[in-house]
């Protein structure tokens, strides 16, 4: 509902209301309770905030124009037929109230001269911008966007300049697309893929590479610089480099070793970064891994301030920190530490396959499709759900009748397989199979 000055006036609890708190010798207390009542129903008809103009806090007890004090004075609604029509807005209301009063059906309020209390010079006749514009230019230094003075306009163009192309960081973000994403080095002779980067911009057609072993190399260029970057805040560490390793077997079947630092650097901040990630050729003996390790520290320099490493409870990890006490100051029984989160997957996967975890593993890694399925059919519940699941999201037809079981489910599921390095995997799966028990056994019967 559309209020009076005056009806604000009453209400200095709601200062919050788009024309703002007004004092109690608001104007239109002269007024008389004809012209009070005319305006209150004005009011009640039109909405008090425009969305054409700025609104701001209004003294209206100033609000004089041409000698004399206004009265009934509100926003000014937009007449109804430019509303949602493209009909533009003058610039200049967006440094003024667009205000009507009794007498006078457009009004413009200057913003800035009413905040700095420069009562004399606040109020123009709204019927034409023209004094408006003067006004603005010559008291507070603003012009229409887009002719702006000679200097500033010079100024405008400096800053709007087109900035030279950065061939440099455009590389490095092409390279981190590429790793961050996984994306094949091949992509890069794609036609599409590369009418994209370019997007008509003949720059960066001219250093794009044409052939994927360009971008190998790029790759291989960055790896080395930033492995300088490491190198120098590993220099400046204020703590011990401590260090973290495990290995990893690849989908390919080849196996790694992650050998990742620790340490508090020059800002005092915590930093982990990947130091080495090595192929162990299949080597698994604790001393030939210790060799691999011993590379990595060498290379970093940072053999004389090894601090605590973080190892899972294999015997191979203890075999190896020995060797490497023979070649760095490291105190075996006080460096050596166990990974927690490992020791729990031990225990839960002790509860759930008995003894001879170690041995599961191992007949299942080198294991056809038919003897995984014979072998996890042994090891009980656990790995009959592990089967169904493996048989049911091994074939197109069967997902789909599992998906056609659900029904009219808002949330479709797929069935979760156990395995991987996620060590919380076996407990989706069954929590997984649990929830579609019903329907797991029907495929199964099928």
């Amino acid at each position: 509902m559309r209020r009076t000055p005056s009806e604000l006036s009453l209400s200095p609890s709601e200062g919050n209301a788009s024309l703002g708190t007004c004092e109690i010798n608001d104007p239109t207390s002269q007024l008389s309770p004809d012209e009070i009542e005319a305006a209150s129903e004005a009011s009640e008809s039109q909405p008090s905030e425009t969305s054409h103009a700025c609104t701001f806090d209004i003294q209206f007890a100033t609000l004089e124009y041409r000698g004399e004090l206004l009265q009934g004075v509100q926003y000014r609604p937009r007449n109804k037929r430019v509303l949602n029509t493209k009909a533009k807005v003058s610039w200049v209301y967006q440094h003024g109230a667009d205000l009507q009063a009794k007498g006078h059906q457009k009004l413009w309020l200057c913003k800035l001269c009413h905040e700095t209390k420069k009562f004399r010079s606040q109020l123009f006749n709204a019927k034409s911008t023209s004094s408006i514009t003067s006004h603005l230019d010559k008291t507070h230094g603003i012009t229409e966007p887009g002719k702006n003075n000679s200097a500033s306009s010079s100024s405008q163009a400096q800053t709007s300049a087109p900035q030279p192309f950065d061939d440099l960081k455009y590389k490095k973000q092409l390279v981190n697309i590429f790793i961050k994403n996984d994306l094949s080095f091949a992509l890069i002779e794609d036609a599409e893929f590369r009418d994209t980067l370019i997007s008509g911009r003949p720059e960066i057609e001219a250093i794009l590479p044409s052939s994927h072993n360009t971008i190998k190399a790029w790759v291989l260029d960055y790896s080395k610089s930033r492995k300088i970057q490491i190198k120098d805040k590993v220099s400046h560490a204020r703590s011990k480099v401590n260090i973290s390793l495990d290995s990893w077997r690849a989908p390919t079947v080849k196996n790694y070793v992650a050998i990742c630092g620790h340490f508090i650097d020059e800002d005092y901040k915590l930093v982990h970064c990947l130091l080495g990630f090595k192929d162990t050729k299949g080597v698994k003996a604790g001393n030939m891994i210790a060799g691999i390790v011993a590379k990595v520290i060498d290379d970093y320099e940072v053999g004389q301030n090894l601090g605590a490493f973080m190892m899972d409870n294999a015997g191979d990890n203890d075999t190896m920190l020995k060797e490497l006490a023979t070649m760095f100051d490291i105190d075996v029984d006080f460096s050596r530490l166990r990974c927690l989160g490992h020791i729990i997957n031990l225990v839960i996967k002790a509860l759930l396959f008995g003894k001879g975890v170690s041995k599961l593993e191992r007949k299942l890694a080198g294991a056809s499709y038919e003897e995984a399925f014979r072998i996890w059919n042994s090891t009980g519940p656990i790995g009959k759900l592990h089967n169904i699941c493996v048989y049911i999201n091994n074939n197109e037809a069967r997902q789909a009748m599992f998906i056609e079981c659900q029904g009219e489910e808002i949330q479709i599921y797929q069935l979760l397989v156990d395995g991987g390095i996620r060590w919380h995997s076996t407990e989706a799966m069954i929590s997984r199979g649990m929830y579609h028990y019903s329907m797991i056994v029907v495929l199964a019967l099928c």
